[in-house]
């Protein structure tokens, strides 16, 4: 299945917290990361994205209306993986994203990671997957690619997502 892994900040000047992510994490390019999938019912591409309030789908053409796209790099699961098990199949897609699709957007790991760090200090967020942020969701996939270990995914940032996504790109070019 072919998916892109999406990496943007909102259009409006003052959205502080996007300021405050990409100042922590030292980079300008984006705050926020999303997947971008193709839906064959409304035949149009769909963002699925944790953003505050929640985890939401929204078509495309609206999420550009608000946010300044960087970059969309395209990832084919199946390319990281030796295996052809149901795990990385479209269909194991869509079962997550409707698994946590509308859970709350967790503003508090959030700030965990934010302070992690601007003060170098580890923490360990112990909690059941209630709540997301935009890494998480990314990071769940790369988990099941084997490329995260799932304690890892909980405090990354948008751009160790982006790097991931540009080694990957690479290797596939490679084939």
């Amino acid at each position: 299945m072919d998916l892109k892994v999406g990496f943007s900040k909102p259009k409006a000047k003052w959205k502080i917290l996007s300021k405050l992510i990409c100042w922590v994490q030292g980079w300008d390019k984006a705050s926020h990361t999303y997947l971008v999938l193709w839906d064959d019912a409304s035949q149009q591409e769909i963002v699925f994205q944790a953003a505050f309030p929640k985890v939401s789908l929204m078509p495309k053409s609206e999420f550009i209306k608000a946010n300044r796209v960087y970059e969309e790099i395209p990832i084919n699961i199946q390319d990281h993986v030796n295996s052809t098990d149901y795990i990385y199949t479209e269909e194991y897609v869509w079962n997550m994203i409707y698994t946590i699709l509308n859970k709350p957007y967790s503003i508090i790991q959030l700030f965990l990671i934010l302070w992690k760090l601007a003060t170098g200090r580890n923490y360990k967020m112990r909690r059941p997957d209630a709540a997301y942020i935009c890494t998480e969701i990314i990071g769940k996939l790369f988990v099941d690619m084997g490329l995260y270990k799932v304690d890892e995914i909980q405090t990354k940032t948008v751009k160790d997502i982006y790097k991931v996504c540009k080694f990957l790109e690479k290797s596939r070019k490679k084939d």
